[in-house]
């Protein structure tokens, strides 16, 4: 069933009026935001927004990880700083040091892992049932080659 529910916001410099398209499932106990009509009145006149949320939607869940680079996300931030309250601010730049530790975590993990790889091919293309000092010889001829 569709229904549309309006939500108003008064400032002394504008006000806002929100109009969200909603499409509610009782039985499966599902809301689905299909669409938000906006408009702020201003002094200087109005502006009129229609977002369309299902193909937003849509190019989200098809962009895994955001479509902004993690770079890019404090530069939108501070244009958006009067907006944003400062502790939102800080736990998304919070956020963005905490992922890239993360990252590097995952490229020490890979880069270890790799060298446990390369080592043991290294280790198969020798004769090891020969004597230590034949294997250790063998390694160093091959580091000269």
């Amino acid at each position: 069933m569709k229904e549309f529910h309006v939500f108003t916001h008064i400032e002394k410099t504008h006000e806002q009026a929100f109009i969200f398209e909603v499409e509610r499932d009782i039985e499966k106990n599902l809301l689905r935001i299909r669409e938000l009509w906006m408009v702020t009145v201003q002094n200087s006149g109005e502006v009129k927004a229609r977002i369309k949320f299902e193909d937003m939607m849509m190019s989200i869940s098809d962009n895994v990880g955001g479509n902004i680079r993690d770079c890019d996300v404090p530069t939108i931030v501070n244009v958006f700083n009067e907006l944003i309250p400062k502790e939102h601010q800080q736990e998304i730049i919070d956020e963005l040091v905490e992922k890239e530790q993360q990252l590097e975590e995952l490229r020490v993990r890979e880069t270890d892992s790799n060298q446990l790889i390369s080592a043991s091919e290294f280790v198969n293309n020798f004769d090891l049932n020969g004597n230590i000092d034949q294997i250790v010889q063998n390694i160093i001829n091959s580091k000269k080659q």
